[in-house]
């Protein structure tokens, strides 16, 4: 197959760029790493459809000045457009086609400029290097995206980044690469996807960056200084569902107001682990919480949960599990020398050792949709400013329920490569 193309693509696309323009879908996403055709894919996106009377088009970098950069996007279209039978608007950043159609330039590089767009009418919208922009501009943008009835053209939102390097684009990664979903696809692209690239020259310019900076560019888990499982990545992620035919166990982390309380469903799966679904709770009573276990097997068909690893803060709830046949275990029933603080430690260990083995096997997989236990992993749980190479230190408290959950079963469970040690006594 290959994608709409118009007299104004000056060059055929890569197999990933095609690919890209081809996606049918409202939404999505291109790129990952630098050197992969990112601006060109967005550009030649906006192109497609200029041949269409009422088509119009915007592409958007953060600032006026990254806009305006040699070999940027307006000035990559001037190389394109030039010459060709598209006239070009300086004061308005905008080409216009013989049909009609507009492709415009634009930026926000102040969260109140997305109002700027308020009256407009676009059916694609490119944003370039969206990590630098705020999500909250990002999503106000949707609003744009009209066309008149019976038109041929698709609407389209899309957009290309590097990882993100400051928390503020962290939100691309939670939207695009952890919590992707099938209406909202992610074309990975790299330096390998690019032949009009001269790679080993681009190299030799990245290699004068520090290494910190450059790993930064090119691994979305690499951003986020400081985090207790910093060896999680996408490896570890998995559209994988539960086996009927096996148990199925629970940990719950107790929690008190404005704390949740975290539970993670988990199935031993024989080569790994499988943590496949999440509650996190908010000011529920441990009744509750236990018949909301119940009825989530039931409704998915999963095997009723035979045992489960439990705060030791929470005696009452271990009750109310095993009165609905759910064998209960306090977690820190089996202590390190040291107290309850050295047994957390020694869980974080453990857990970590099944996150990535000595062998660089990833032995914990966790499902997609248990996203709040994924945002905790790679982006809230963390050690304390000042600490962020110290594993024997403890994590600081906080964005770390539904990873205390995972670790007590670790603990109570999984310690060894074989899967199987047995719980500690009550």
């Amino acid at each position: 197959m290959m994608p709409k193309m118009t007299e104004f693509i000056p060059h055929a696309p890569t197999p990933k760029q095609s690919a890209f323009l081809l996606l049918p879908h409202l939404e999505a996403f291109y790129g990952g790493e630098p050197g992969g055709g990112k601006s060109d894919a967005l550009l030649m996106g906006a192109l497609q459809w200029v041949d269409e009377p009422s088509y119009a088009a915007i592409l958007f970098r953060r600032t006026y000045a990254d806009l305006a950069l040699p070999g940027a996007l307006m000035d990559r279209s001037r190389e394109w457009l030039t010459d060709t039978r598209a006239r070009w608007n300086e004061q308005r950043k905008t080409w216009t086609f013989p049909s009609g159609a507009t492709l415009t330039f634009g930026y926000l590089e102040n969260e109140n400029d997305k109002y700027r767009y308020q009256g407009a009418e676009f059916q694609y919208i490119g944003f370039d290097e969206i990590s630098q922009f705020l999500e909250k501009q990002y999503t106000f943008l949707f609003s744009r995206l009209r066309r008149l009835a019976n038109s041929p053209v698709p609407l389209r939102m899309r957009s290309a980044s590097n990882p993100p390097t400051t928390s503020d684009g962290q939100w691309v990664k939670s939207r695009f690469v952890l919590q992707r979903t099938p209406d909202r696809p992610f074309i990975p692209a790299g330096l390998n996807d690019n032949p009009y690239l001269d790679k080993a020259e681009y190299l030799g310019s990245l290699s004068h960056l520090d290494a910190i900076t450059r790993q930064s560019l090119f691994d979305w888990f690499a951003s986020v200084e400081g985090l207790v499982f910093s060896d999680f990545n996408d490896d570890n992620l998995t559209d994988e569902e539960p086996d009927p035919d096996k148990p199925i166990e629970i940990a719950i982390d107790d929690g008190y107001w404005p704390d949740p309380r975290a539970t993670l469903f988990i199935q031993n799966k024989g080569t790994h682990i499988l943590v496949f679904h999440e509650l996190r709770q908010f000011k529920t009573l441990e009744e509750t919480t236990v018949d909301d276990i119940v009825r989530l097997c039931e409704a998915n068909k999963w095997p009723k949960p035979d045992i489960a690893a439990v705060s030791h803060e929470a005696p009452g709830l271990r009750e109310r599990l095993r009165k609905a046949g759910i064998a209960a275990r306090n977690w820190l029933s089996t202590k390190v020398t040291g107290g309850e603080n050295s047994t957390r430690v020694a869980a974080i260990k453990a857990t970590r050792g099944l996150i990535r083995d000595g062998n660089g096997a990833r032995v914990i997989k966790v499902n997609r949709r248990c996203t709040n236990l994924i945002w905790e992993i790679t982006q809230g749980y963390r050690y304390p400013e000042g600490k962020k190479s110290a594993p024997d230190d403890r994590p600081e408290d906080g964005n770390d329920h539904l990873c205390e959950a995972l670790e007590s079963w670790v603990w109570m469970r999984a310690r060894g490569r074989d899967l199987g040690l047995a719980w500690g006594d009550e």
